[in-house]
């Protein structure tokens, strides 16, 4: 449509494409390709990008010429000129709000342009060269890509680069693209290479303190004079404050009356106080000329008090921020200030070695704490107020009694100064420190012994434990935030492979057999308990897709991506029967009851029905309108039932080819099936929901009738199951939740909260005495999670290092067989869960084990 080569193109959705040329004008392309209408750009030279914002109001177009123009897409007029650049625009992009955007040049500077006010906000530099430039769709982030080879992500307030790719010296990044939450940048290279990347938000400088001020929020302060507030449960930034001038040292946080508030202590000599629901400052109280080190608020007394370099502890009013004493003594510098004793006293600790008790009424000096041989560098308080830990340069810990005449005990076993204290939540007699040397160690204050030492890429410089203690973060020199979290799973073995992904995994009744399939096509079969390799599948030239036992464990069935069968006897290796018959790959394979029967599903929409003794094809089962995604035979009789993509689950006499019943109510695509032993059926869909419908016999009006309608999950439903005595169903779903349903009244009886990603698996585990209280749940981030669901508490946890995509229990439930996207299999043997089972032992929720500690997200 253009009368010149055509530039750039984008979709304003519901007012159509817009694309521009280097004829300089723009075009309006309807739903048929059509052209709707043209305007003049009013560009001077060839136009070289056009974007839209996210809500699709607005569009922008930049040109040769150094200027920026926006266009109001229901008017279809121009709104505004934005001109600044001394050289021509190559790429522009809006940020998370309508009236922000983003421009790179050649010049190699991005700027951040506000459009209604036509000024510039900000102008980030640093590339040598050409710049494309992508905002981000949830914070104001600027993402940028340029031909010196770097990739940059950049903080437009500050104008500090906040992360950077750089690629081979010889190549040249040529576009950029972002996901819409701003996890992952895509770039690509002159030379053709795609680097897909997750991008990690953190401060631009030492983190000096964080701490949890909320069941999942964060707040961080750094040396780059910002304080951040983040979302742990999704692992993105919130809010930011910006108004120190040099580096923040630490915080504090606290409700006093209506306001949520928070103090901030800086090199900057003030100690500054914050709403933290409104995002604005209260207060700037300059103290030193030096510095101000740490501060901490009373909520009770509506006190804040501050430590400065000078020595002297400031007290304010939290209410009218004035100071109403000064308690002064130290000799050296103050490192942390904590309120004791129900806030009637105030404990600091200095670079003098000592620790000083003060009245907080009046500033007075009370007592003096001694004992350490260098400066205390670090402090911490129990939960009760009574007992103080104090870290010293001179690498050791003391634990002072605040009520009993101020004892003291002393911890020894870090090699360098430490850096920060912690008591663990809801577990009094253990602690967690971080030291210079690199590490942080976990303590039994009461055997004054090290129970766990846990090893750093970085010097840590403060830790946090949120309030229900199954969450520690640590924060080092580098400015990343790190997070633990307990693990009580014992690995019996890995299985490595360097064919890609796991697809696939089925294992058979005793836990003896196991197959994998990978994504390089490949399949290996192996005993999961002692990792010895059993005869191989064949190598074919297409790819498995998926297995599937028997049974009695006399064959295994293989399908594979060009439509063909595979049955082998898993003993010998020996391959059985071939089917021919499907046009494209095979999706899942079942065997019936009675082991006669083997069942495949492909993306050629048929089922076909095999004999299992010969190889001969029985029937094909015709209905479905999109691809078959699983299969489920019936624990009696003939029947079966599928579930496709088509929105439906149908259930089939698989001898006579017979629908007997179409279940057709879900809105979206059904992805899982679940079936007990009487007949009841569990579909799980992409419409959030999940369905339970009476397969039971005898058949009569009712079959196939829908008997609930479970609704909850706000995400895709992605796997679901139902315990053998038919009462209960689980499910889990893309928002991170696992929900347990009442089959007779169709309301949620439990929810497991726990997983901060999606939810791929959900299972229960298989135990005589009650078979509805155990699960085993996985996310997309490698999380396992097995829970006591009538305590409603996870009770076994462990961490895989990378995104789990297949999973098996055994029937024993004994080994659980988990896949991962590296192609490495993890074969566990629940030796903590099954410890739990027999009461031997219940681990401690958030606990953490020192020879467990695997991974570190």
């Amino acid at each position: 449509y253009c009368y010149y080569k055509p530039s750039c193109i984008c979709n304003t959705h519901a007012n159509g494409l817009w694309c521009a040329g280097f004829d300089m004008k723009i075009y309006v392309l309807g739903d048929e390709g059509s052209t709707q209408f043209f305007l003049d750009s009013h560009h001077r030279d060839k136009v070289t990008d056009i974007t839209s914002s996210v809500c699709g109001s607005r569009v922008a177009t930049a040109s040769l010429d150094k200027s920026i123009r926006i266009w109001d897409v229901s008017s279809r007029q121009m709104i505004s000129v934005l001109v600044g650049h001394l050289q021509p625009i190559f790429s522009i992009s809006f940020s998370a709000g309508p009236d922000a955007i983003f421009s790179g040049s050649l010049d190699g500077q991005i700027k951040s342009w506000q459009i209604d006010a036509r000024v510039v906000k900000s102008t980030m530099a640093g590339h040598k060269g050409k710049v494309f430039v992508h905002g981000g769709a949830v914070a104001p982030q600027a993402f940028s890509c340029c031909i010196d080879g770097t990739a940059r992500v950049w903080d437009p307030e500050t104008c500090g680069e906040i992360e950077r790719l750089v690629s081979k010296p010889e190549d040249e990044f040529t576009c950029i693209a972002v996901s819409d939450d701003d996890r992952r940048i895509v770039t690509c290279t002159a030379s053709g290479r795609v680097f897909i990347r997750p991008v990690h938000f953190h401060h631009f400088g030492q983190i000096a303190k964080l701490a949890f001020i909320g069941p999942n929020e964060l707040m961080t302060c750094s040396y780059d004079k910002i304080i951040k507030l983040w979302d742990v449960g999704v692992g993105t930034e919130v809010g930011k404050l910006i108004g120190h001038n040099k580096e923040v040292m630490q915080f504090d946080a606290a409700r006093v009356g209506s306001r949520i508030m928070a103090t901030t202590a800086s090199i900057d000599g003030s100690c500054q106080v914050w709403d933290l629901v409104q995002g604005s400052r209260l207060a700037k109280m300059q103290i030193s000329k030096k510095g101000v080190l740490c501060t901490s608020i009373q909520p009770d007394k509506g006190v804040i008090a501050a430590g400065t370099v000078e020595g002297n502890v400031h007290l304010f009013d939290a209410t009218t921020f004035l100071e109403f004493c000064t308690c002064a003594g130290h000799t050296g510098m103050i490192r942390a200030v904590k309120f004791v004793l129900g806030g009637e006293m105030l404990v600091s600790t200095s670079e003098d070695s000592t620790a000083r008790i003060w009245f907080t009424s009046n500033g007075q000096y009370a007592s003096v704490l001694s004992g350490h041989m260098s400066a205390i560098t670090c402090a911490s308080l129990n939960g009760e107020g009574t007992v103080l830990l104090t870290g010293s340069k001179d690498t050791t810990l003391r634990s002072w009694d605040l009520n009993a005449a101020l004892a003291s005990k002393l911890l020894v076993g870090h090699k360098a100064a430490l850096t920060s204290v912690i008591f663990l939540p809801l577990q009094p007699s253990r602690l967690l420190t971080a030291a210079n040397d690199g590490t942080c160690k976990v303590w039994d204050i009461e055997s004054l012994k090290t129970e766990t030492t846990i090893p750093g890429n970085s010097n840590v410089r403060s830790l946090a434990c949120s309030g229900d203690g199954q969450v520690v973060v640590m924060g080092d020199n580098s400015g990343t935030v790190q997070t633990l979290k307990g693990l009580d799973l014992a690995f019996i073995r890995t299985v490595r492979s360097d064919s890609g992904p796991v697809l696939h995994l089925s294992i058979n009744h005793n836990g003896k057999h196991c197959c994998a399939t990978f994504q390089d096509g490949s399949a290996r079969h192996f005993n999961p308990t002692t990792g010895e390799v059993h005869a191989a599948p064949p190598i074919v030239d297409g790819m498995w897709m998926c297995s599937q036992f028997s049974h009695d464990s006399k064959l295994l069935a293989l399908g594979l991506d060009d439509g063909q069968t595979h049955v082998m006897n898993p003993s010998t290796g020996n391959v059985l029967f071939k089917f021919h018959g499907h046009k494209f790959r095979i999706t899942c394979i079942c065997f019936d009851a009675d082991d006669e029967y083997i069942l495949t599903g492909s993306f050629d929409c048929d089922i076909r029905v095999w004999h299992a003794e010969n190889g001969m094809l029985r029937t094909v089962i015709r209905g479905h309108a999109a691809p078959v995604l699983s299969l489920c035979a019936m624990k009696f009789g003939p029947f079966i039932v599928s579930v496709s993509a088509d929105r439906t689950a149908r259930v089939w006499h698989n001898l006579t080819t017979e629908q007997l019943f179409l279940l057709s109510a879900h809105g979206s695509g059904v992805v899982d099936v679940a079936i007990d032993e009487r007949g009841m059926v569990a579909t799980s869909s992409q419409d959030h929901t999940c369905r339970l419908w009476n397969l039971i016999p005898p058949w009569g009006k009712d079959l196939g009738s829908q008997i609930s309608y479970m609704t909850g999950h706000t995400g895709i439903v992605r796997h679901c199951d139902i315990t053998r005595d038919g009462k209960y169903a689980l499910s889990c779903g893309s928002e991170g939740s696992v929900r347990m349903w009442s089959i007779a009244s169709g309301n949620c009886s439990r929810q497991l909260d726990g997983h901060h990603f999606p939810c791929t698996i959900c299972s229960f585990i298989p135990v005589p005495t009650d078979p509805r209280r155990y699960a085993v749940t996985a996310d997309t981030k490698g999380m396992i999670f097995f829970w006591d669901i009538e305590e409603s508490k996870m009770v076994v946890s462990m961490k895989l290092p990378t995104k789990i995509t297949a999973v098996c229990v055994s029937h024993d439930s004994n080994v659980v067989a988990l896949g991962d996207a590296n192609g490495d299999m993890q074969l566990l043997e629940l030796q903590g869960f099954m410890a739990y089972l027999s009461k031997e032992q219940k681990p401690g929720i958030g606990s953490i084990a020192g020879d467990s500690i695997a991974q570190i997200e």
